[in-house]
């Protein structure tokens, strides 16, 4: 799967431009890299989207690289950002990353899991083939086989992959992948797993739909 269109879109209405750093993403940097001289550090985001994670990585002086599908969003963070522009790229990371660049952490956060399972076996061995030995892989807010939302949709080439998921906070923006613990352990089989978490979180309007997902962090042996 290429980028989805959906989500061009839902930047030009400006319904996804999240603009604050992930707390996730913060708090696993800090705990993988305590140092406070991480100037050599090379971090590659996939999905970089509007940009809400720059401004730390900038404030820690690290050699920031930011891929993401839309062309819309890259050239607003170019704007944004002139100083890193050439380490912004558009590309589909599903195909291939384009620099020879090799990375001591790449950073994704709910992108890859938004792809069918080709795309993201795919996506996970370009990744692997852009870290250095021993780097690492954050994988945050994948989606998971407990989410309420799983039963809905279409099937889109296999059966945990959904698309057209009306009705739905995953409603208008393409496919969706959910994992059970057994997959995310299968796609990350040539890696060395540090901590996989499970998180849960349960609405309390209505319904109280659940909506779940994976932390991954992997380190690449070789």
């Amino acid at each position: 799967m290429s980028f989805s269109n959906a989500w061009n879109k839902l930047y030009f209405n400006k319904t996804n431009l999240s603009i604050w750093p992930w707390s996730e993403v913060i708090s696993l940097y800090f705990n993988n890299f305590p140092k406070k001289n991480n100037k050599k550090i090379k971090i590659l985001e996939l999905g970089c989207g509007a940009g809400a994670n720059i401004p730390l990585f900038l404030e820690q002086k690290v050699d920031y690289y930011g891929l993401d599908g839309s062309e819309l969003v890259i050239n607003f963070l170019k704007k944004k950002y002139p100083k890193i522009k050439k380490k912004l790229f558009v590309a589909d990371f599903t195909k291939n990353i384009p620099t020879d660049k090799k990375f001591d952490l790449i950073i994704d956060r709910a992108a890859i899991t938004c792809n069918k399972r080709s795309s993201i076996i795919r996506s996970i061995s370009n990744l692997e083939q852009k870290l250095n030995k021993k780097g690492l892989f954050f994988g945050i807010d994948w989606y998971s086989t407990l989410t309420t939302d799983f039963k809905k949709g279409v099937i889109d080439e296999d059966r945990n992959t959904k698309k057209d998921m009306k009705n739905s906070i995953f409603s208008n923006a393409g496919s969706f992948h959910f994992s059970s613990k057994k997959m995310m352990l299968n796609y990350f089989k040539k890696f060395r797993v540090i901590s996989l978490k499970h998180k849960i979180e349960i609405s309390e309007k209505g319904k109280k739909d659940k909506l779940a997902t994976w932390t991954i962090v992997a380190e690449k042996k070789n």
